[in-house]
């Protein structure tokens, strides 16, 4: 019997350094992400409390509980802003306790709107949260858990030294044009979400940052082979977003289109527009790509399915139309190249009954 990609990943473990041809990525635990994730734990987002790490949770809880009603709290309460919009902030400042503008909130590009409409307000937010990182002694408390902080930095890394970074870059046709940085999201439990931080001028940099399903005995992060689907998805976005953008006049007539007929599902996944769930289904499709290309059947298939019952319902078609882009690299050396190929695709299925 054939054993499963996960499988061999699982028996394969180790921390060996990425191929050397391959793109670095910074793992991390970032501060910035956990600073603004407790915070919005303590202001009640159910979101920001599905921790599954109880040493962590424990630590957090004990540690800020006198500061639930700290100014920083109130005001993230009065903000109402969750999911992704908390740390699409995060990047976008420099580690506490400076949270220092990395650049002009009212410029930025990859700055979400929530932030940019009202840059002066959002300054003012900023400083509340430097009271709270000062007043509620946020370093001493990462210090403290520096052993836990660690361990999931190294378990991290396994997964993503496991994978086969060199099809990643093949697949898409060279290296993508941002940096790389994997963090482990300690507070937000199941949640996984990938923003991008795009500077005035250099490389951008494109940010997984993965929830911690699971934890070991003693009650640190832990990390197996059934988390590398997560991390290969987030990896995949840096390769899709500049491509999607790039395209995007030629996508938007059909996507939108196509996106009012599941907006429902779209947006209980936090994906409020076309060009959100036109990335997703790019970087969706690819992954049972992965699978296939590591003689995985089993994992490419329940992977599709997943997709369809989760509302890109062209998941299989799609698969397929990759997998001429990969039996045609002459023609296509690039995704860029086939791109035209990926907008006709979504513009036909517009049309089908």
């Amino acid at each position: 019997m054939r054993r499963s990609l996960l499988a061999v990943l699982a028996a394969t473990f180790s921390t060996a350094p990425l191929q050397a041809n391959a793109q670095a990525i910074d793992v991390r635990v970032d501060p910035r992400v956990e600073l603004i994730a407790i915070v919005s734990r303590l202001a009640g987002r159910s979101e920001y409390n599905m921790t599954r790490v109880p040493r962590w949770a424990e630590a957090v809880d004990t540690h800020f509980a006198p500061y639930r009603d700290h100014p920083a709290v109130s005001m993230t309460r009065r903000l109402g802003f969750g999911f992704f919009i908390p740390m699409n902030l995060a990047i976008h400042v420099t580690p506490p306790p400076d949270l220092a503008e990395r650049s002009s909130f009212a410029t930025s590009t990859s700055l979400h709107r929530r932030w940019t409409t009202y840059p002066d307000s959002t300054r003012v937010y900023l400083e509340s949260l430097r009271a709270f990182s000062r007043d509620a002694r946020f370093a001493e408390f990462f210090a403290a858990n520096r052993a836990l902080v660690d361990s999931a930095q190294m378990r991290l890394r396994r997964v993503a030294n496991s994978l086969d970074r060199a099809w990643i870059d093949r697949f898409w046709g060279g290296q993508a044009a941002m940096d790389f940085v994997l963090a482990a999201g300690l507070t937000n439990g199941g949640a996984s979400y990938g923003q991008e931080f795009a500077p005035a001028s250099g490389r951008s940099e494109a940010y997984a940052i993965v929830g911690v399903l699971h934890a070991d005995a003693q009650g640190f992060p832990a990390y197996d082979s059934t988390d590398v689907s997560t991390v290969l998805h987030e990896m995949n976005h840096p390769y899709v977003t500049s491509l999607v953008r790039a395209n995007a006049d030629a996508l938007r007539p059909a996507a939108e289109s196509l996106y009012a007929t599941v907006a429902k599902q779209m947006r209980e996944q936090a994906y409020g527009a076309w060009d959100s769930m036109v990335n997703e289904s790019i970087v969706r499709a690819a992954q049972p790509r992965y699978y296939l290309a590591h003689a995985d059947s089993v994992s490419a298939e329940r992977a599709i399915v997943a997709e369809i019952a989760s509302g890109f319902l062209w998941t299989r078609e799609l698969v397929g139309l990759l997998g001429e882009y990969e039996r045609n690299r002459t023609v296509y050396p690039t995704f860029s190249a086939f791109m035209p190929r990926v907008v006709a695709f979504f513009r036909d299925w517009r049309r089908r009954p």
